[in-house]
């Protein structure tokens, strides 16, 4: 027995949270190592540890006009009283170099023996105070748009609530502080529509989407709603902005502790992180249900195995970790606590769980040794992590792209197209290129970016001029066209304007459009092409084969090429499906009176096949690598390295 409780006292004093248990009459009878020292530092020392009067020293408190004190005091013994299951108290604790927030809880806990005690637990809140404070400064500013802006802390109750919500929802803003957010707003039928989306935030860090809620009178209203997961800088969870141009809730997850013999276990049982202590070999002396459920293990598999070899034997890159070299072996070995912010953990089924984890050694009274670790899944951080950085590389490419357009950093490429048949060069495909420094950039690295922040417009606008003024040599040119610039009059009516201002042959001009750029608006696509048809440009269909709706386009488009995707042509030789496919598509071009042009020819023996298939024309690496041409940019520089 004695052993079991040294056991869980070295296992308590690892947690973070400061954790006490009082008696039924406020005399504290155990306390953790979290609590002892921050007593200690606080000067509280005697006043608050094993011996001393809880109640006593809330009651004095009290008596001298604190008003939080006085609050504790009567929650405590409403707890005691059974009045209360749960007990929760926000107060400050300044110390003399920040200020900083702490909320209390007390539940009843009742021991074999039937005895009844008081589980106190002090967490620091300090940094999701902070985020609450500035949840509500986001709110002011957001009231004059009429966005209604609530805050949940991670228990799901109300820490803000803007004028727009009062109006919305028709509680004020002092009825809902405090209240939880689902049993203000989601009515009973909606529970589960609600457990839904909830799932959502919590897998993908914010949810958006229409809900019907309840409002303070009993009416209802849809409102659209964009909710989002709060983190602290250490990526923990701290709440939810909601934010509705009518009304949003959240149902807000609850924990229940289980059933235990004693109040250590109960505490160990309740983290909400996944949990295990380790003898001196390492082998699984316990684990809480929290990180068998993570890692897929029953806790019996899990038990008397050593940890690395079952769950912690991969680098999060998939190579070997080695046990010499764990961290969770360097607690125990160097006596020394291990945090790790980034590292993975093997389930059952073999996938990785990313993780962060502490690893802290222990050594109880009667010399038994071992460590404990404690670990959540920082698998939506991470995410939200690789969300932003991408978000912050376009954001990157897309300034390069705007001082490109600005002071000539764009630049033009072309490759050969070639008669199939004589093999003489009967064109060429213009490619857009994007100088950064001494390298030129590949279009599929900035052209995304480019594309998801607008910038296609102006990209297209640029290519065609430069286009136009490179046709006037006499040379036929093909220039892809975006799916907005197709739909776009204003740039039919560019080309039309530059064609006829430079006075060149607009036969001259192919205009490549993809499936892709067509489906956005069909009937807008047509009268487009038809337009530059009348013209006297030309249109090739791109990429024909990759969609599914390319036979349709073939049929009701103004269309003088088909160029064959290069899918079927890199594999022409050794897939017959990819042959038959070409085949199947020159039969179709020749019954609608259409050219094909294949893309993606690397040898001499794909070209000599295609040219027994009755293709019309190639282009590719083996015909003819894109090069750089003159720009009529004559500032704009060449190159050599190339990015993408």
């Amino acid at each position: 027995m004695e052993r079991t409780t040294d056991f869980w006292q070295a296992t308590v004093d690892s947690i973070e949270e400061h954790v006490a248990v009082l008696d039924e009459v406020g005399t504290v009878v155990a306390v953790n190592a979290a609590w002892r020292d921050f007593a200690a530092a606080n000067g509280g020392g005697a006043d608050v540890c094993v011996g001393a009067d809880y109640f006593g020293v809330c009651e004095r408190s009290a008596g001298a006009g604190d008003r939080l004190a006085s609050e504790a005091l009567a929650g405590l013994r409403g707890i005691v009283a059974g009045d209360r299951e749960l007990f929760e108290l926000l107060y400050p604790c300044d110390s003399p170099t920040e200020q900083r927030w702490f909320r209390l809880q007390a539940r009843i806990f009742v021991a074999a023996t039937q005895a009844r005690s008081i589980v106190v637990t002090h967490r620091n809140v300090t940094e999701a105070q902070r985020l609450n404070e500035q949840t509500r400064f986001r709110a002011r500013l957001l009231d004059g748009l009429q966005a209604a802006v609530i805050a949940l802390d991670a228990d799901g109750c109300v820490t803000e609530w803007n004028k727009a919500a009062e109006h919305l929802y028709g509680w004020s803003r002092e009825e809902a502080l405090g209240c939880r957010g689902r049993e203000l707003l989601v009515p009973d039928d909606q529970r589960e529509a609600a457990a839904t989306a909830i799932a959502a935030l919590q897998q993908f860090g914010e949810w958006i989407g229409d809900f019907v809620v309840q409002r303070r009178d009993g009416s209802r209203v849809t409102i659209s709603a964009h909710n989002a997961l709060v983190y602290t800088g250490d990526g923990d969870v701290e709440g939810m902005v909601g934010i509705a141009t009518d009304v949003t809730g959240r149902i807000a997850a609850e924990h229940e502790i289980r059933g235990v013999r004693d109040f250590l276990r109960a505490v160990t049982d309740s983290l909400g992180e996944g949990l295990f202590a380790l003898d001196d070999s390492g082998r699984v002396t316990y684990v809480n249900d929290t990180a068998a459920e993570l890692l897929g293990f029953p806790p019996a598999e899990l038990l008397g195995v050593r940890m690395h070899d079952l769950t912690h034997f991969l680098h999060p890159d998939g190579s070997p970790h080695a046990f010499q070299d764990c961290p969770i072996e360097h607690a125990r070995t160097e006596k020394r606590v291990m945090r790790v912010d980034d590292d993975v953990f093997v389930r059952k089924d073999g996938t990785l769980l990313p993780v962060a984890y502490t690893a802290s050694p222990f050594k109880t009274e009667r010399s038994v040794t071992g460590s404990v670790i404690v670990f959540r899944d920082v698998t939506v951080q991470k995410a939200e992590a690789d969300r932003q950085q991408k978000e912050l590389d376009a954001l990157g490419w897309v300034g390069r792209v705007r001082e490109a357009l600005a002071d000539g950093g764009l630049v033009l490429h072309s490759q050969p197209i070639v008669s199939a048949r004589t093999r003489e060069q009967v064109g060429e495909e213009l490619l857009l290129r994007l100088v950064v420094g001494e390298e030129i950039v590949a279009p599929g690295v900035f052209l995304p970016p480019a594309q998801q922040f607008g910038l296609m417009g102006e990209i297209d606008r640029w290519v065609i001029r430069a286009a136009i003024k490179l046709a006037q040599a006499g040379k036929p040119l093909s220039i892809n066209l975006s799916a907005g610039s197709l739909v776009d009059s204003d740039v039919t009516r560019l080309i039309e304007r530059e064609i006829r201002s430079d006075g060149i042959d607009a036969a001259l001009l192919t205009f490549e459009v993809t499936e892709t750029a067509i489906i956005a608006d069909e009937a807008a696509a047509k009268s487009a092409l038809t337009r530059l048809r009348e013209l006297g440009c030309k249109i090739a269909l791109d990429d024909f084969g990759s969609g599914y709706g390319g036979f349709h386009y073939l049929k009701h488009l103004p269309v003088d090429f088909i160029k064959i995707d290069r899918e079927f042509v890199g594999d022409i030789i050794d897939d017959r499906y990819s042959r038959h496919v070409v085949e199947a598509i020159v039969s179709l071009a020749r019954g609608f009176g259409v050219a094909t042009v294949a893309e993606g020819v690397e040898s001499a023996a794909i070209l000599e096949l295609l040219s027994d298939l009755g293709v019309d024309c190639v282009q590719g690496y083996f015909l003819g690598r894109p090069m750089a041409i003159a720009s009529p940019n004559p500032t704009t520089p060449v190159h050599e390295r190339t990015i993408g």
